[in-house]
């Protein structure tokens, strides 16, 4: 029975590296406006990852036969887990808003109200305030772009809307 246990386990543990990894992919793959996937999957699935995470380890946790997981280990490990979650579930977001459903041609077009500078990699990305939206759309822009872009400037790129409302394009 262990090595049936062990050999479930580290399948479970492939797949979940597997889904980690095309997840990812899809976020390299398709680009979006700035974390629009991430905050679509921290709004629609922490909940249900959180319930899901807390009954789990509650289920299947760190018991033993004398005693239980507390609660505050439980609470806390099924909220970092669902942190961890809600960041590869943005790839599938992104995935599904191209993929699933009605998507069309679009152009964001506006006038650009801010300019600023995110993440690891130093992406530049311009804050567009469209008429299609009351809030603005941030787009990634190249260093030279950005460079040339000021505050004010008009701006128009060709992106698709979505299925889920988050305006995306294909990096390739």
């Amino acid at each position: 029975m262990g090595e049936v246990s062990s050999r479930i386990s580290k399948m479970g543990i492939f797949c979940l590296l597997a889904m980690a990894a095309l997840s990812v992919y899809f976020a390299v793959w398709i680009e979006t406006e700035f974390d629009a996937p991430y905050y679509f999957a921290v709004k629609y699935f922490s909940l249900p990852f959180f319930l899901l995470f807390i009954w789990l380890i509650r289920r299947f946790g760190l018991s033993t036969r004398d005693r239980t997981t507390p609660m505050p280990v439980v609470v806390v490990g099924a909220a970092l887990l669902t942190v961890v979650f809600d960041f590869f579930a943005s790839g599938y977001v992104g995935f599904a808003n191209a993929f699933l459903g009605h998507r069309e041609p679009s152009v964001v077009s506006g006038v650009i109200v801010r300019k600023f500078i995110a993440g690891r990699g130093a992406s530049r990305w311009v804050s567009v305030q469209t008429t299609a939206r009351p809030g603005p759309v941030d787009l990634r822009v190249d260093a030279r772009e950005f460079d040339v872009l000021r505050v004010g400037n008009r701006y128009s790129r060709p992106m698709h809307l979505g299925s889920l409302g988050i305006y995306y394009r294909f990096r390739w």
